[in-house]
């Protein structure tokens, strides 16, 4: 007869200075890592294209390692070997697409961490659609477009513990424009990187909750949006 083994990853993380630590007798203790497995369900059903749907997982500490994925025949997409954590499940899809829901065990985690424990193999179902939203937005002070301001939309999480961000720069006349967006409330934030007002950008999200441009989101016509764009003083880094 023929025995089969099949080999588990083990895996283990240790923060140090690159260049500056001598890793002679360097202790390191390897961990079993845990699986996460993604089924994509309403591709077919939608005629979305499989190639235009990923996800990635990046961790929830201080380092915020991503995590990219193994794709299945089927379109569905494999993680092996994850270090013992908690993770964010950041998705993308095309402009005409957006994840509905992503259940683990039949609870609702869109927009939430979950765990991954040593040796454990989790399994998410994500939803796909078309039933989808987007949103065009004008950087502005004062009334007035800002050209290249720099602009961030919190796509999942909260301010204080966020979790997917888009970050990009509105054009020369101010303006940027997000889609595949499943409905819902996003907030919005843009800044001047440059002239009147230039700054760094904000210590975080956190500390400028308040000042930030609410807008919700509905399936169908782009929702229109002014973004007032940050105040220098007390934010910038």
């Amino acid at each position: 007869y023929t025995t089969l083994f099949r080999s588990k990853q083990l895996s283990a993380e240790i923060p140090m200075d690159v260049g500056g630590s001598d890793v002679d007798g360097l202790d390191v203790v390897l961990d079993s890592g845990g699986e996460v497995d993604i089924a994509f369900h309403g591709i077919t059903e939608n005629h979305i294209d499989p190639t235009s749907v990923s996800a990635t997982l990046r961790s929830t500490d201080a380092t915020g390692n991503s995590l990219g994925a193994m794709e299945h025949e089927d379109g569905d997409v494999h993680f092996e070997g994850v270090p013992p954590g908690r993770y964010w499940l950041n998705t993308w899809t095309s402009a005409e697409s957006c994840v509905e829901s992503v259940k683990l065990g039949g609870r609702e985690v869109r927009g939430s961490a979950f765990n991954v424990a040593a040796g454990a193999a989790v399994h998410l179902d994500v939803a796909v659609s078309k039933n989808c939203g987007s949103i065009e937005m004008r950087a502005v002070r004062d009334g007035e477009a800002v050209p290249g301001a720099k602009v961030v939309l919190l796509f999942s999480g909260t301010a204080k513990d966020p979790g997917q961000i888009i970050e990009d720069f509105a054009n020369d006349e101010g303006a940027f424009s997000v889609a595949g967006l499943t409905p819902g409330r996003y907030l919005l934030w843009a800044w001047a990187v440059a002239g009147k007002g230039a700054m760094a950008g904000p210590p975080s999200l956190a500390a400028v909750e308040l000042q930030a441009t609410a807008v919700e989101v509905k399936a169908g016509d782009p929702v229109q949006v002014d973004v007032t764009l940050l105040q220098n003083e007390g934010t910038g880094q």
